[in-house]
């Protein structure tokens, strides 16, 4: 049952828009199938029912779209510049985006960034934090960052104070 929904789920943000019938047709379910899942999805609001396509002869087919704002993540990008804090939803734009100085929190700037875009905490997905460097094999250590001139630093100093699931990673950045 999981599955199905996770397919559904999956086609309807890949297709952006996309009917019931299609749905059915592509991932070869049968319409109460999907109706059930569809269900659930929107009681989790997921999804949003969003207008209706041309019709091609009968009803017209009822328009589905993923809700983008019933989750979304946090992204936090270090560099030798200063921190860009973005919002991301769950369609993976980007909703929101400020910059700041090294000087503030990274646990602040992530908790005024949901706050200011009235995010429930529950709908936090997590926190995505970018640095450029070299991280150890389980990337709990920035072994060492040319850049921003850091060596062996515990990645779990800059997350501490983040009340989400953090997730650190090496960015390159592109000359």
């Amino acid at each position: 049952k999981r599955f199905n929904k996770n397919r559904i789920f999956r086609l309807i943000h890949y297709a952006d828009k996309i009917s019931r019938q299609e749905i059915a047709d592509i991932l070869q379910l049968s319409l109460p199938t999907v109706n059930q899942n569809l269900k659930l999805l929107l009681e989790k609001n997921l999804i949003d029912f969003v207008g209706n396509f041309e019709s091609t002869g009968g009803r017209k087919a009822q328009a589905i779209t993923v809700n983008g704002m019933s989750k979304c993540a946090v992204s936090v990008n270090l560099s030798d510049a200063g921190i860009k804090v973005s919002l991301v939803d769950l369609k993976g734009e980007i909703v929101f985006s400020e910059d700041a100085v090294y000087s503030e929190s990274i646990a602040q700037l992530v908790k005024d960034v949901i706050f200011r875009n009235n995010v429930a905490d529950e709908d936090v997905l997590g926190v995505g934090i970018t640095i450029p460097g070299i991280f150890d094999n389980d990337n709990k250590t920035m072994v060492f960052s040319p850049t921003m001139g850091i060596r062996n630093y515990p990645i779990a100093e800059l997350t501490k104070a983040i009340p989400y699931t953090c997730r650190a990673t090496n960015i390159t950045r592109a000359n």
